[in-house]
């Protein structure tokens, strides 16, 4: 078995390779697979050495049924990590990249300068909106009124940012979420809300110890981390955080109030 399906995809400038088993002459039963992969990511891929990237993802089977048993099953198998390389075995679902690809894109984040916030995003005019809250609150709610009001959509669950040369830069998602694409979107303009339910639509200033408390509860992995809250701390710092109340009864108000 030949490896000669390689992609490179590219989000906030951290790069993952993608190493696909070539299966030569049965290559045309796989051909499906690889038609949804671009069809999902291609926005993502760039022109860059395979052995240069941050992360390698590897398959490591030369089982055709093992590959290519689409949607039966999640079956994962890690079988082991080599410097910054995962190699392992799984059937070659969508389901399955796009986990690997998420868990990939949050390690490389936390290990150079990133923070990964549960939230949604929408923008417009190259302005991003982010709505951080709890499960429950109406993150995605608010997200979906806003684009029925002509905002695009951003992401629906997990907001990605990094540190890029002093300035915070936020990613569109790079991973399907339920019924929405990986989005391909990258800028250093935007506005965080903490989302909360009240009884019309306002937004109000918080104090800095307050955004910290909230921000911390919606970061990934550990927040105790101290490298974790300094990074919120900087996030403070140089974006505009407010809190957003927000009664949907009075939809048509929310994209005024946040503009």
């Amino acid at each position: 078995m030949k490896r000669k399906k390689r992609y490179v995809l590219e989000c906030l400038g951290l790069r993952i390779g993608l190493d696909f088993p070539n299966f030569e002459n049965k290559q045309i039963i796989l051909n499906d697979f690889y038609e949804r992969f671009v069809d999902y990511w291609s926005s993502f891929f760039v022109d860059y050495k395979f052995e240069r990237v941050d992360w390698k993802l590897s398959w490591q089977t030369d089982d055709l049924l093992k590959w290519k048993l689409e949607g039966k099953t999640r079956w994962l198998k890690w079988l082991e990590e080599d410097g910054n390389i995962w190699r392992i075995e799984s059937f070659c679902s969508i389901e399955n990249i796009n986990f690997l690809l998420g868990q990939l894109w949050i390690k490389l984040l936390w290990t150079n300068e990133g923070l990964v916030l549960h939230g949604s995003a929408v923008e417009k005019d190259g302005v991003a909106y982010v709505f951080v809250a709890e499960s429950g609150v109406g993150k995605s709610t608010v997200a979906k009124i806003l684009e029925e009001q002509g905002f695009q959509h951003l992401t629906d669950d997990v907001v990605f940012l990094r540190k890029i040369r002093d300035k915070w830069v936020l990613s569109g998602s790079p991973l399907i979420e339920k019924e929405y694409k990986p989005v391909k979107w990258q800028g250093d303009k935007f506005k965080i809300f903490l989302l909360s339910r009240g009884n019309d639509v306002t937004t109000r200033v918080v104090s800095e110890k307050k955004q910290l408390d909230l921000l911390l509860r919606q970061v990934f992995i550990d927040y105790k981390e101290n490298f974790t809250i300094q990074r919120v701390i900087s996030l403070i710092k140089s974006v505009s955080i407010s809190e957003l109340r927000v009664n949907i009864h009075y939809k048509d108000k929310i994209g005024r109030v946040i503009l």
